[in-house]
């Protein structure tokens, strides 16, 4: 005859926590909530300036390509890259020609 050993004693059911635990882990999570968004509109800001800074540099590019290459740039085009380039604070070095 084979002997069962008793299964363990299940842990006494605990009891619902209380008003103010319930409160406090409301607040925090409100609170890491706060902090997450934040840092979501931080990440979509940094990648909208990326985007715009490359998009100046591009049309920078794409303008002194026009010149070199003997094209008449118009004058919206160039007060409109020109501006926005020093606005932007876009790098005017040689390379960014090319």
């Amino acid at each position: 005859m084979v002997r069962r050993q008793a299964s363990p004693a299940a842990p006494p059911p605990t009891q619902p926590p209380g008003r103010a635990a319930i409160l406090a882990a409301s607040a925090a999570l409100a609170s890491r909530y706060v902090v997450l968004e934040r840092r979501q509109q931080e990440a979509v800001a940094t990648a909208r300036a990326i985007c715009d800074a490359s998009q100046v540099c591009l049309a920078r590019q794409r303008v002194a390509r026009q010149r070199r290459h003997g094209q008449r740039v118009g004058p919206l085009t160039w007060f409109g890259i020109e501006g926005i380039i020093e606005e932007q604070g876009c790098a005017r070095s040689g390379a960014m020609d090319s």
